[in-house]
């Protein structure tokens, strides 16, 4: 999940995402914080059919716990 934050949604070459994914990300999508929000708190509200198997958070503080995690590191994995 390096680099999720602000990446195009299913952009990662090689990566094999599921249908849904690949539909949801029609448009130009972005993980950007609204969306990390409402996908962390509910993945298949988001994404139907998505092969996510994580029921969610659905503690608000938890999800911005994660999303301030996942926003230090560069898609090299390196923090900023």
């Amino acid at each position: 999940l390096n680099g999720i934050v602000d990446r195009k949604v299913a952009s990662v070459e090689g990566f094999k995402y599921s249908p849904a994914m690949k539909k949801f990300a029609e448009g130009d999508k972005v993980w950007d914080d609204a969306t990390l929000h409402t996908y962390l708190e509910k993945p298949k509200d988001l994404v139907p059919k998505t092969k996510m198997a994580f029921a969610g958070l659905k503690k608000e503080k938890d999800r911005d716990n994660i999303i301030a995690y996942l926003a230090q590191f560069n898609a090299d994995g390196s923090t900023k």
